[in-house]
């Protein structure tokens, strides 16, 4: 009796990204599950935890079969939408890909993300390639593809429809072993680019060959980029003298990036924003896997400016990729009671 090999998975899979659910902020309810698609029609579907190793439930009869990694986050609403991680194509005999993931500096995994003006970087290994003149060309290399995806103006990527990718590259591929990683620019289309919201999925794929009449998805990995973030300070301006009565500001921001933290802080003129500044609170903590919007008003903020004189008030964000200026106000405080009269006598 000729026995059904059975795949392992997911070191090959799992591993392929390095998921860690482990986050910043509050703590959210995730699920995690394979689909296995096989060749012959068949699929099957099963939860597992964030990393381990284990038996495929399904022989893989007729071919191949190709496993999906999914992570779906459970407290979002009744019918909550998955977002494919990772998928990885498993035969005997075809070429393999392992090791896929994309990084940036930002070390969040579910899916990698990066920011609309920062690189990122790719990298994959390629094995079971051979080389000869007698062989199908399946058999010497491999079809890397990169497809972009711009999610539209406010757009979070949740009802998208992927089948709308573009693809923007395609390369062959000949060499088994490491391949990269390679630093890449967004090359999503959208104006301004700084505004950027969307994905870019590379995948590699098998040829056709004497088994397959069409291309096999053998991998694929998903990096999301979003826009830069934009807030102003309104209710003073440059200029302005702060006397007695304060005026309530106002802190807007837009396109906060996932994790982000903002603040206000004001110092001195002509002293160092770092040693000689004081925070203005609240300060806005962004939790989240999607940009978010704030609008937050301070009231009573000179309280916690020691001194009268000019202050500069800067509105910083910090993320992953470092802090950045948002809105800067130059203002002088002068809150001295001046009591003016004459003296009469008689």
């Amino acid at each position: 009796m000729r026995l059904k090999p059975l795949a392992i998975v997911p070191a090959a899979l799992l591993g392929m990204t390095g998921i860690s659910f482990a986050q910043s902020g509050p703590k959210k309810n995730y699920t995690n599950f394979i689909l296995q698609i096989q060749d012959s029609g068949p699929m099957s579907q099963y939860d597992v935890p964030p990393s381990g190793t284990d038996l495929a439930p399904m022989a893989m009869d007729g071919g191949g079969a190709t496993f999906e990694l999914h992570t779906l986050r459970t407290d979002l609403g009744p019918n909550p939408k998955s977002q494919l991680l990772v998928s990885k194509y498993v035969a005997p005999l075809a070429p393999s890909v392992t090791g896929f993931r994309i990084t940036s500096k930002d070390p969040f995994q579910s899916p990698p993300r990066t920011r609309a003006d920062e690189p990122f970087s790719v990298e994959f290994t390629v094995s079971g390639l051979t080389a000869g003149e007698n062989l199908q060309e399946a058999a010497k290399k491999v079809l890397l593809k990169r497809h972009t995806l711009f999610y539209g103006e406010n757009g979070d990527g949740t009802s998208v429809d992927r089948g709308q990718a573009s693809l923007h590259s395609q390369v062959y591929i000949e060499q088994n072993g490491l391949i990269g990683p390679s630093v890449h620019s967004t090359e999503i289309v959208a104006s301004p680019r700084i505004k950027i919201r969307g994905e870019e999925r590379f995948s590699v794929y098998a040829l056709p060959d004497l088994q397959m009449d069409k291309e096999k998805e053998l991998g694929s990995v998903v990096v999301q980029v979003w826009p830069v973030a934009e807030g102003t300070i309104s209710g003073i301006k440059t200029g302005d003298t702060i006397r007695l009565d304060t005026p309530t500001i106002t802190i807007s921001l837009t396109d906060l990036y996932p994790d982000s933290k903002t603040f206000v802080r004001a110092y001195p003129e002509g002293g160092n924003p770092d040693t000689d500044s004081v925070t203005v609170k609240p300060e806005v903590v962004h939790y989240g896997t999607k940009p978010g919007y704030e609008v937050v008003p301070l009231d009573s903020w000179d309280e916690l400016l020691a001194t009268d004189g000019k202050w500069v008030l800067q509105l910083l964000t910090i993320t992953p990729f470092g802090i950045t200026e948002l809105d800067t106000k130059s203002v002088t405080l002068d809150r001295s009671l001046r009591v003016r009269g004459t003296l009469t006598s008689q």
